[in-house]
Formats: structure tokens, C-alpha cells, sequence
């Protein structure tokens, strides 16, 4: 659950944080018992810490350049659009988007995400990527011994993802919501397992 904490203090003191796991019990009434992941918004190109920021780029640029090629689409060199990215960077920031970095209770980065406006009242979400590692290590902090997922066959960017970091193919399930919400759907399903 995405709570916003108030009492967790920015590091440049005047950010909104948004915590995920904190002790912020929000409309829970209970203390989640996993690490707290912080997403902060940052609003300066002068406050994002540029080398955290730009390896968080750099991995995700590889990631897509490889799931491309994985694919059968053609290989494409990633720095045009990583560079792209950082000479248009004040679209991602207020008033004209928004520019996310999100960190482990550890103090590592894990994530990253951008916001920009197109024309009036259309947005586009940009570059969404958290490190497989951390979610895995959220999981199993929460004491989760099994992963599920589930993705529809004609999205080839999550089987791609779900092979990669370890998942392995398995019969449908009907665990998740949309198997037993639509059960007509399952059969345009892929359904993943892991063990942790």
C-alpha cells in the first residue's frame, strides 16, 4: 500500500516522501512488518543525484535493448535515447512532470520513474523501472516463499522479465484476479511460479 508519511522527512527537507511499508500505518491500523521502500519526487535537476540516477537509466535502456533483440526486433544503440532523456529533462520536473527515485530502507536506489505532459490534459509515464533484486527481496522479507504472476500472451515484455529474473512457466492458476475475474480469459494467459 502507498502511504504518504508525512513524518518521514526529506532529504532536502521541503519533498513530499511517499512511503511504501513504513510505520505509517495509513487506513491498515497495523505496522506492515517489510523494509520500507521511499519514492521521493524531486523538483530541481539540481537535488536529483545525477549518478544513482543515470545508472537507474542506464540498466533500464539495456534491459529494453535486449528484450527488443530477444524478441527479434533489431539491436539499436541505447545512448540517443539516454542522452535524449537528460537533454529534455525539464519536462520530467514541475510544472511539466514529475521525476521519481525510490531507495531500499538500506539506502539503495532501487527505482526510478518519470511524468511528463503531452497537450493539455494527456500525460506520459516514462522510463518505469525497480531492480528485479528489490522486488524479490521485498517478497521474501514479507516472508513469501512462492511468487505467482500472471501477464497476457500478447504482452511479450512481462514473460521476457518473468523468464529472466527466474520465474518458470506453469498451468494456469486461478489465484490471481484477473484468472478468477475472467476466467474466459485464461486461455490468452501465461502463468508464472517462483520459488524463493
Amino acid at each position: 500500500m502507498d502511504c504518504i508519511d508525512r513524518r518521514m522527512p526529506s532529504e532536502r527537507g521541503s519533498l513530499p516522501a511517499i512511503a511504501l511499508g513504513t510505520e505509517n500505518t495509513c487506513m491498515t491500523g497495523r505496522k506492515p512488518d517489510y523494509p520500507a521502500v521511499r519514492l521521493e519526487r524531486y523538483s530541481a535537476r539540481a537535488d536529483v543525484p545525477f549518478e544513482a540516477a543515470n545508472a537507474l537509466l542506464m540498466e533500464h535502456a539495456h534491459l529494453m535493448r535486449d528484450r527488443m533483440v530477444a524478441g527479434g526486433g533489431p539491436d539499436f544503440d541505447i545512448m540517443p535515447h539516454v542522452n535524449g532523456f537528460w537533454k529534455k529533462f525539464d519536462q520530467v520536473l514541475p510544472p511539466n512532470g514529475s521525476y521519481y527515485l525510490a531507495w531500499s530502507a538500506q539506502g539503495a536506489f532501487v527505482g526510478t520513474g518519470a511524468l511528463r505532459t503531452g497537450s493539455p490534459g494527456v500525460g506520459e509515464m516514462k522510463h518505469l523501472y525497480v531492480r528485479p533484486e528489490a522486488r524479490i527481496k521485498d517478497a521474501r522479507a514479507m516472508g513469501i516463499r512462492t511468487l505467482l504472476a500472471d501477464t497476457f500472451a500478447a504482452n511479450p515484455e512481462m514473460p521476457a522479465l518473468y523468464d529472466r529474473i527466474g520465474f518458470s512457466r506453469v498451468a494456469p492458476f486461478s489465484v490471481g484476479g484477473t484468472a478468477a475475474t475472467s476466467p474466459e480469459l485464461v486461455q490468452h494467459m501465461l502463468f508464472f511460479r517462483m520459488s524463493l
